[in-house]
């Protein structure tokens, strides 16, 4: 796993208000740097948040116990930003996995564009 290509900031109100405005969530509450919970239809449900870049296509994925993994692939062309499953990731937490793995697991996905500085600072 490359962790180097993580940013280790507090991502987690940056990505958290990007997915209110652009899936409709409310009620937002952060909850560390990485995580926060928001309302969806019917109840509230908890995301951790992380942005990284990927290296020939492959991303890691962090080991985390909220419900979503809400990823920001900051180099990526194209939708960038993706909403993953825990029971998707369960098997390959702690590892690193490519776009192929990815694309099938996709449950929501959105273009950002945002420079590092507009997210890290």
């Amino acid at each position: 796993m490359n962790q180097h290509r993580w940013k280790t900031t507090c991502h987690s109100k940056a990505l958290g208000l990007v997915c209110v405005i652009e899936w409709g969530l409310g009620d937002i509450e952060f909850l560390s740097p990485s995580s926060f919970k928001a309302k969806g239809k019917d109840r509230k449900h908890t995301f951790h948040a992380i942005i990284q870049s990927h290296y020939n296509t492959m991303v890691d994925i962090p080991q985390f116990d909220e419900e979503f993994l809400v990823m920001l692939i900051d180099n990526k062309e194209g939708d960038n930003l993706i909403l993953l499953t825990q029971n998707d990731c369960v098997d390959v937490k702690g590892t690193s996995v490519d776009f192929h793995w990815l694309a099938p697991r996709i449950k929501k996905k959105f273009h950002v564009t945002a420079t590092p500085s507009d997210i890290l600072s």
